[in-house]
């Protein structure tokens, strides 16, 4: 998987803890995730840079705040979802009567089930990408 795939897969599992866990702060490791999703990068060099990437992004977002820690740390503590990202992931999804954030969830559950196979993964990180595309565009207006 690349990158981007992985990335978006995580942002799924990440973004919907956060949801469900709402207005609760929790702690958030690269460990769980992978162990959710079951997709990490190449090694775990890797996997620890593209974490760290992702906690940066999701912060420089406006998605998620911390309370204490380094965004990009293998654990972040203390985060929770902003306004906006409660706001955004509490609409329906495209199509669906279900939350964003509960269908972020069920496609990072999904990801992680043992007999799904790659190309499974990959579209469910295509759909991942659109909600979240969905996720900015209504985020700005």
């Amino acid at each position: 998987m690349t990158n981007r795939e992985i990335g978006l897969l995580w942002t799924a599992d990440v973004l919907s803890r956060l949801y469900e866990a709402w207005p609760s702060q929790i702690s958030l490791s690269p460990a769980d995730t992978v162990a959710a999703t079951q997709v990490s990068a190449e090694d775990d060099r890797a996997t620890d840079q593209l974490w760290h990437d992702l906690g940066v992004w999701l912060g420089a977002e406006g998605l998620i705040r911390k309370s204490s820690g380094e965004l990009g740390s293998a654990t972040i503590h203390r985060v929770v979802l902003t306004a906006n990202g409660f706001e955004a992931l509490g609409k329906p999804s495209p199509g669906l009567q279900m939350p964003i954030g509960h269908l972020l969830g069920e496609l990072a559950k999904d990801a992680g089930a043992g007999a799904v196979k790659e190309v499974s993964k990959k579209a469910a990180a295509e759909v991942v990408g659109t909600l979240l595309g969905a996720f900015f565009k209504g985020a700005a207006s």
